[in-house]
């Protein structure tokens, strides 16, 4: 038996999950095929930085932390205030 999760509800939880690796963040809950083509093309990640991993039954996609900074710099700056805060 297995439950369902929406994307929203990931997106919403993110930092509770376990990163693929240490220092990754979640870049997407969702949709990971069209993220990654995104991150590559328009962000100019490497794909090998880039991880894609399910979680209930969602595809999310991770980035290094660093990686963020440039991505999604307002994400980067909530990640490092909730680590500050920690």
């Amino acid at each position: 038996m297995s439950g369902y999760m929406s994307d929203v509800l990931v997106w919403k939880i993110r930092d509770e999950l376990d990163p693929p690796y240490p220092g990754y963040v979640m870049f997407s809950s969702s949709g990971a095929e069209e993220n990654i083509d995104h991150l590559v093309e328009y962000c100019d990640l490497d794909p090998k930085d880039i991880e894609e991993m399910e979680y209930g039954e969602q595809d999310t996609v991770w980035i290094p932390l660093e990686e963020m900074k440039h991505v999604d710099p307002k994400e980067y700056e909530r990640i490092m205030s909730l680590r500050r805060d920690a």
